[in-house]
Order: C-alpha cells, then sequence, then structure tokens
C-alpha cells in the first residue's frame, strides 16, 4: 500500500494462469479498534482479458481525471452507493472524505462510451 493508501497489484510474468491471494484489515483511525478484515482471491486468466486493457494500470483518480465520464459505485454487498455522479463530483467526494473506508467497486463510462470496472480500498 501506498501513502495515500493506494495499492498496485502485479501478477507474476511468467505464470499464463494461476490463483493468488491475500489479506488485508481495515480499522477506523478515529477507534483503531474498529477494524475489519478480507481475503481477496484473484483467479487470472490471460485468455480472459476484457477489451479494455488500454486504461490498465490506471489509478481510480487518474480514470476520473482522464476526460467528462459518469460514474457508478458500489459497495462490498453490490449496494450502488453514488450512481450517475460526474467523475469531478467523485474526486472532491473521495477527496472531502465523504467516503467511509473500505473496499468498493466501480463502473466508469467516458465519453467515447467505453466502460471501465474496477476497484479500489479507502483507507
Amino acid at each position: 500500500f501506498s501513502p495515500s493508501g493506494n495499492m498496485t497489484y502485479l501478477p507474476f510474468d511468467n505464470k499464463i494462469n494461476f490463483i493468488d491471494t491475500f489479506s488485508y484489515k481495515i480499522c477506523n483511525e478515529l477507534c483503531p479498534d474498529l477494524c475489519n478484515e478480507a481475503k481477496v482471491i484473484i483467479n487470472f486468466d490471460k485468455d480472459a482479458v476484457g477489451t479494455k486493457d488500454i486504461y490498465k494500470g490506471y489509478s481510480i483518480y487518474e480514470l476520473l481525471k482522464l476526460e467528462p465520464c459518469k460514474v457508478q459505485l458500489f459497495n462490498t454487498m453490490g449496494q450502488q452507493i453514488y450512481g450517475n455522479y460526474s467523475c469531478d463530483k467523485l474526486i472532491s467526494t473521495l477527496q472531502d472524505n465523504e467516503i467511509l473506508s473500505g473496499l468498493y467497486f466501480y463502473q466508469i463510462t467516458l465519453k467515447n462510451s467505453h466502460v471501465v470496472y474496477g476497484s479500489f480500498i479507502k483507507m
């Protein structure tokens, strides 16, 4: 994890298909005893990589700054937290810490109608 709370996952270059796991723990800064742990299982299949590889490696902030776009944000239960937010509005929401710590999934629709899916951990 970087000091900003971002994590970059780099798969093994010499493997075509593999399963990898890691665990993480998130704690509330104001109440350090209030924590939650999760285990992430990554099932990597090189043949199943999507067509939006052009955006691979971009952080959530970099994607939101690409161009005018709309974003939907979901929690780990699949509940929509924000829908049809402008990317500028979500950047402001993230920077103002209006979103609780946790794992979130997003769907960003870019101006060119490309749809980018991903996730991030808010610390």
